[in-house]
């Protein structure tokens, strides 16, 4: 067995045995096993090596990992939001009068300067350390120690989680919901876990979120994102972009998050669409609409944008409505002082404009006319001939 299978083989055997009698309870994953998660997944399509799965129990090991990343990554999905709350609250509160102590004169200029979100990772992990630099700490000072450890303590993984590991959590996340994934491969070449394989039950619960239109759809892909779907991974994700700023997510972050978002869609079903994923893509357009301009240059963001401007699209018997998360956007690439982000901007309006006049052909005339009268209200608010045909004209 060669080297990167026997580690990932030892690992497989490792997360087994931590099982315990609670099946709702799954194996904890550190930060170092996902280093050798990633390390394999990254390296398997080149190699497509299947010295791993001569033991036939490894398929259900795998699945077992990959089940416990997923929890994982709800967990930190909903800590991070915790902690962009906290850096909300905590990055506009102006410096309190401090009495004349020797421990809090020494706080008062850090306590001038928002912290920013590496910043604050880094308290947290130099947090156990800094009760010992001063000899006799005050009551106060020991109630804000407690406070400032609370998030860690909560939570059942007792490793600091910094932003650049949750992103690669985020990573392998989305190379679960992906064909390619080594473990739907791996089935694939074995014959294992097809879908016509399934009971009328299984196939039921998979089908609360899931399109099973393909039977050759890996069982284990679906599975995988019915249980990311249970788990609340999507209303996560949510409420994630929700108290998010550009100042408290970084931008890898979010790209991140998106990404794993797109390929999850991919096997969502109507329903499922437009329960979870629909809310989402507002709380993303809004999060995006904070950018700044250098911001919005990014190619990363650009991808996050068409995608989430393509997404309204979908699916196409979806009933008539406006989206204005999606022309907010628009318009603040409209509003960009480069010249190819206009374009692009004045490019989503007028699609906006071709989708509205296409859907309108199988709309009642009412429900046409009630969109209609939005889109002109939009238009007008925004002054957007205005802009076009303004003393800003452009030749382009």
């Amino acid at each position: 067995m060669c080297d990167v299978c026997s580690e990932f083989s030892q690992l497989l055997v490792n997360c087994e045995s931590r099982l315990t009698d609670d099946v709702s309870q799954y194996p904890t994953i550190s930060q170092s096993e996902l280093e050798t998660v990633l390390n394999y997944i990254l390296s398997w399509p080149q190699r497509q090596c299947m010295c791993c799965y001569r033991d036939v129990k490894n398929f259900e090991r795998f699945y077992l990992v990959v089940q416990s990343i997923l929890c994982l990554s709800v967990c930190q999905l909903k800590q991070l939001k915790d902690e962009l709350l906290e850096a909300a609250k905590t990055a506009p509160a102006p410096a309190p009068a401090v009495p004349p102590d020797n421990a809090q004169d020494k706080q008062k200029p850090e306590e001038d300067i928002p912290p920013t979100t590496e910043d604050k990772n880094n308290d947290e992990k130099e947090s156990p350390d800094e009760p010992d630099d001063p000899p006799a700490p005050t009551a106060d000072a020991t109630e804000d120690t407690k406070n400032a450890e609370a998030p860690s303590t909560s939570t059942e993984d007792p490793e600091l989680w910094s932003m650049q590991q949750k992103e690669k959590l985020m990573h392998i996340v989305s190379k679960v919901f992906l064909l390619n994934f080594p473990l739907y491969l791996a089935c694939k070449h074995s014959a294992l876990s097809r879908l016509d394989d399934l009971s009328a039950q299984e196939i039921s619960n998979l089908s609360l979120y899931c399109d099973l239109h393909d039977t050759e759809i890996p069982a284990y892909l679906l599975r995988n994102v019915s249980l990311f779907c249970k788990l609340g991974g999507v209303c996560a994700m949510a409420a994630v972009f929700d108290c998010a700023t550009q100042a408290t997510l970084p931008l890898s972050m979010a790209h991140a998050i998106v990404a794993a978002v797109g390929n999850l869609k991919l096997w969502l079903n109507f329903r499922a669409v437009s329960q979870l994923f629909m809310p989402l893509r507002s709380k993303i357009l809004k999060y995006m609409c904070t950018l700044e301009d250098k911001d919005l240059r990014v190619p990363a963001v650009k991808s996050m944008a068409d995608f989430m401007w393509g997404a309204a699209k979908e699916p196409l018997d979806v009933p008539l409505t406006f989206d204005g998360d999606g022309l907010a956007l628009a318009f603040k690439y409209f509003n960009s002082s480069t010249l190819t982000m206009r374009l692009a901007g004045v490019a989503q309006i007028n699609a906006h404009i071709a989708s509205h006049n296409e859907l309108c052909a199988g709309e009642s005339a009412a429900d046409a006319e009630v969109a209609g009268q939005q889109l002109a209200t939009w238009l007008t608010n925004n002054n957007i001939i205005e802009h076009l045909f303004g003393p800003n004209l452009h030749v382009e």
